[in-house]
């Protein structure tokens, strides 16, 4: 059993890490719109647009992982500091090792599952990606025009 100490040092950390992550995602695939518009335009299909853009994910995730780690780390430790958190658990007769404990559990937990996503799961999105690219660019007769002249 965690002791409650941990379980609120990493609520806070998981509610600035998940925001930070999921605005990284959707800044990153805003950065990837033109591929995305290319493929619908091609596909003109809605669920195979949907399915090529969370293919994209997978490429942006590693990327944000550690920025979204790092944030959430640096706005966790300011506010304990602003809130005198640290101070008063200092007082009590806590180390910052023991107070910073968990945080360094979930980023081996993280490296983890980063690791994972690009070694394993980012390839095989990639091939479902450029799978449904190249069924959309071979079947779709405007393309095929534009590639001709």
């Amino acid at each position: 059993m965690f002791p409650i100490l941990w379980c609120y040092v990493l609520k806070s950390y998981f509610k600035v890490f998940f925001l930070c992550l999921f605005s990284f995602v959707a800044l990153l695939i805003v950065s990837r719109f033109k591929e995305i518009a290319k493929f619908t335009a091609l596909s003109g299909s809605w669920s195979k647009t949907v399915f090529f853009v969370l293919c994209q994910i997978p490429f942006i995730i590693p990327l944000a992982i550690p920025v979204s780690a790092l944030v959430a780390s640096f706005l966790l430790a300011q506010k304990m500091s602003q809130t005198q958190e640290l101070s008063s658990m200092r007082a009590a007769g806590l180390s910052l090792s023991t107070l910073f404990f968990p945080l360094a559990l979930a980023a081996i937990g993280l490296s983890l599952g980063n690791l994972w996503m690009s070694a394993e799961l980012a390839p095989v999105c990639w091939k479902r990606a450029k799978g449904l690219f190249y069924e959309e660019t071979s079947s779709n007769p405007i393309f095929l025009i534009q590639r001709q002249s």
